[in-house]
C-alpha cells in the first residue's frame, strides 16, 4: 500500500520527525535507560509518556498529541505544552548521542567529539588531559586527511602554548604558524575542488545528459580542467575524493560511459580505503555503490550487479534514514537485474517485501513510484492480472496528486 504520509499534507514538526528517525535499536536503548529512571513514585518522566504518543501516530497532530498526553497524566492543561516537547527533545538527543558513542570512534566523526573533550578539560585547567585529548585528535584527523578539524585544532595548539606558557613558546607558536598556512592553501584546494563539484552535480540532478553541442561545448570549457587536475599526486584525501566525484558526473553527463564506470568504481574504492569516513557516512558509500550499479547497467553490464547488491546487504544502518536509503537502492537494483535478465517470477517475488517496505520506511514518491511501476510491468508480463490491478491502484493516489508521469491503464 502507498504510505499515508503520500496521501496528505505532511506536517512537519522537529520533535516527531526525531522520534520517527529512530532506528528499532535506538527505541529500545531509549526505552530501557528511560526506564530506570524513576521520581520518588516510581513513575517515568513525563517526557517518555509523550514519546510513546508521538512514536504511535502515523501522521503528526499537535491538538491531538497534547489532548492525549494530558490525559495519561490526568490534566487538565499546561501552561506551555512546547516546555514539555522541548524535555522529550533534549531527553532524544542526549539517548542518541550515548547509544552511537561506541560506533562514533570507529568514525571521523569522533574527531569532533575529542575536540570537544579537550575544549572542557581545558576551560577546567586541566591541561595534560587536554592535551592528550588533543594529540588523540589531530593524530585522526591527520589520518583521515580532515582539514577542518585540523585547522580547529591548529588554533587549539596556540591558545594552549599561550596559556600554559609552554617554553620555546616563539619557536612552537612559529611552526604551528607554518603549519596552518599549509592547512588553509590545502582547505581552499578542497573548497575549489567541492564547488566545481557542487555544480557538476547540481546539473546531473537536473539533466540525465547534456543534449545540444552547444551545452556540451560550454560545460567541457568550464569544467575540463578537472581532468588535467587528476594528474596532481599531491592532493589531499579529500580533494581526491571531490575530484573523483566530479569527474564522474561529469562523464556521466557526457554520455561517456567507460569512463563514468571507472571513476564511479574509484569513488567506491576511495570509501572502502578510507573506514573513518565510510562509517561516518554509509549513506553515501550506498549512493556510491548504487551509481557503480547505474554505470554497469549503462554498458548492460547486469552480471555484475550481484557482487554489488552483496555488499549494500552487508552495509549495517546506523539509523532509520539509512535503513531506508539501504532498502530502496536495494529493491530497485534488483528489480532492474531481474528484468534486464528476464526473470520475470523473481520480480513478482519482490512484491511482498516491497509492499511491507513501503508502509514501513520513510520513502519518498518517487521511490515508491519506481519501485510499483516495476513491479505492475512484472505482473502484466507474467499476465498476473489480478495482481497487476492491486499495484495500479497503489499507484493511482499518485496520479491524483500530480506527480506521476505515466498514467497505467
Amino acid at each position: 500500500m502507498v504510505s499515508k504520509k503520500s496521501t496528505h499534507t505532511k506536517i512537519s514538526d522537529p520533535l516527531y520527525d526525531l522520534v520517527h528517525s529512530m532506528s528499532r535499536t535506538e527505541k529500545r536503548y531509549f526505552n530501557v535507560h528511560t526506564q530506570s529512571i524513576r521520581n520518588n513514585k516510581g513513575e517515568v518522566p513525563d517526557y517518555y509518556t509523550l514519546f510513546e504518543i508521538l512514536y504511535k501516530m502515523k501522521i503528526y497532530d499537535k491538538e491531538k498529541a497534547e489532548k492525549i498526553f494530558l490525559k495519561k497524566l490526568g490534566k487538565d492543561s499546561f501552561s506551555n505544552f512546547t516546555v514539555k516537547k522541548n524535555e522529550l527533545y533534549d531527553a532524544l538527543m542526549k539517548s542518541l548521542r550515548n547509544y552511537s558513542y561506541e560506533k562514533m570512534k570507529k568514525s571521523a566523526d569522533y574527531i569532533k567529539i575529542l575536540i570537544r573533550d579537550a575544549n572542557f578539560l581545558f576551560k577546567r585547567g586541566l591541561f595534560k588531559d587536554a592535551e592528550r585529548h588533543m594529540k588523540e585528535a589531530k593524530k585522526l584527523a591527520q589520518k583521515c586527511g580532515d582539514t577542518l578539524s585540523l585547522i580547529e585544532l591548529n588554533r587549539f595548539e596556540r591558545e594552549y602554548i599561550l596559556t600554559t606558557r609552554s617554553r620555546n613558546m616563539n619557536k612552537k607558536l612559529e611552526e604551528i604558524h607554518a603549519e596552518g598556512d599549509i592547512l588553509f592553501k590545502r582547505l581552499n584546494e578542497e573548497e575549489k575542488i567541492k564547488r566545481d563539484y557542487d555544480l557538476i552535480a547540481a546539473k546531473r540532478m537536473q539533466n540525465s545528459k547534456l543534449v545540444s553541442e552547444e551545452n556540451i561545448n560550454k560545460f567541457k570549457s568550464k569544467f575540463s580542467h578537472l581532468i588535467e587536475l587528476e594528474k596532481n599526486q599531491d592532493l589531499s584525501i579529500l580533494s581526491k575524493r571531490f575530484l573523483v566525484n566530479a569527474l564522474a558526473q561529469y562523464h556521466y553527463l557526457l554520455e561517456e560511459n567507460e569512463l563514468y564506470l571507472q571513476k564511479t568504481l574509484s569513488i567506491v574504492n576511495w570509501w572502502e580505503d578510507h573506514e573513518e569516513w565510510l562509517n561516518q557516512s554509509p549513506h553515501l558509500y550506498i549512493a556510491s555503490l548504487s551509481n557503480l550499479l547505474v554505470g554497469y547497467g549503462r554498458l548492460r553490464k547486469y552480471d555484475e550487479f550481484l557482487y554489488v547488491l552483496k555488499k549494500i546487504e552487508k552495509i549495517k544502518p546506523n539509523n532509520q534514514y539509512e535503513e531506508s536509503m539501504r532498502f530502496h537502492r536495494l529493491m530497485i537494483n534488483r528489480q532492474v537485474y531481474f528484468l534486464n535478465k528476464g526473470l520475470i517470477d523473481e520480480v513478482c517475488n519482490l512484491s511482498n517485501a516491497i509492499e511491507k517496505g513501503i508502509r514501513n520506511h520513510q520513502l519518498n514518491e518517487g521511490v515508491q513510484m519506481v519501485l510499483i511501476y516495476n513491479v505492475i510491468v512484472a505482473f502484466f508480463v507474467n499476465r498476473k492480472y489480478k495482481e497487476c490491478i492491486k499495484w495500479v491502484n497503489m499507484y493511482h493516489p499518485f496520479i491524483k496528486m500530480g506527480i506521476a508521469k505515466v498514467d497505467i491503464h
